[in-house]
């Protein structure tokens, strides 16, 4: 995803996404300004049960929109979450999902919830696989295969805990080498951690989502403290750096 702020930014972000798309086509869609979210749930015959949102912060970038740190649950009031929920049910609806899975992003702002996307598919990453677990309690790729299945299955959400999904990378420099790895996945809450970079790679601006070298995935009793877990995790880490 690229920002552009005027036209000579919308040309080369065009190209950008010319140049990596496989046949060569591109969306441009309006930019709607304020909060991310993404909300993830499960369908169960055409009724979209929501079990986890969150709200993400991006890198700084004046044009890539990378992001960075999912937080759980969303910091929305309770109007906005009810705004938010209405309008994902409907696009549930409107895409016509009846049993399986659902991923959706939009953008929360003072005019209401605004969709950006949505698939008939669990979230990507360790969304589906251990999130909505940790926030919901709900074995969401389970319940899911039930569904599809044909078979009930129990989708209520036995609580509401905090998660945090966190991307970082070393900083800008050729990189040499981390240590504190393991350390860092030993951490109490933190359910996954990776970091995967060749020595000799240049770091600097993250271009998209694939460029991310590491992540954690926490869990705590709330987002803060889940939040504050993937601060320790990552700060457990050294990177050695060259300058370029």
């Amino acid at each position: 995803v690229r920002f552009a702020a005027d036209g000579e930014e919308l040309a080369w972000s065009i190209e950008f996404a010319r140049q990596n798309s496989p046949d060569g086509t591109y969306v441009v869609e309006e930019f709607i300004r304020g909060t991310e979210v993404t909300v993830e749930g499960l369908v169960r015959r055409g009724e979209a049960i929501v079990l986890a949102c969150s709200d993400k912060v991006h890198q700084r970038h004046p044009r890539f929109l990378v992001a960075m740190s999912l937080h759980y649950p969303a910091a929305l009031t309770e109007d906005q979450q009810e705004d938010l929920e209405t309008l994902v049910r409907g696009a549930v609806r409107a895409l016509g999902a009846y049993d399986g899975a659902f991923h959706a992003e939009c953008i929360v702002n003072e005019d209401g919830a605004h969709l950006v996307e949505i698939h008939a598919r669990g979230g990507g990453g360790h969304i589906f696989g251990r999130i909505i677990e940790a926030v919901s309690g709900v074995a969401a790729p389970l319940a899911a295969v039930r569904l599809i299945a044909g078979q009930d299955a129990d989708v209520t959400a036995t609580g509401s805990r905090g998660a945090c999904y966190r991307f970082f990378a070393p900083p800008p420099g050729r990189f040499v080498r981390a240590e504190g790895i393991e350390k860092a996945r030993h951490i109490d809450g933190v359910l996954d951690f990776g970091f995967e970079l060749k020595p000799g790679a240049v770091v600097g601006a993250i271009a998209g989502d694939a460029d991310r070298p590491g992540f954690v995935v926490t869990t705590g009793a709330s987002r803060e403290e889940a939040m504050s877990v993937a601060d320790r995790a990552i700060a457990a880490i050294r990177f050695e750096m060259e300058p370029l």
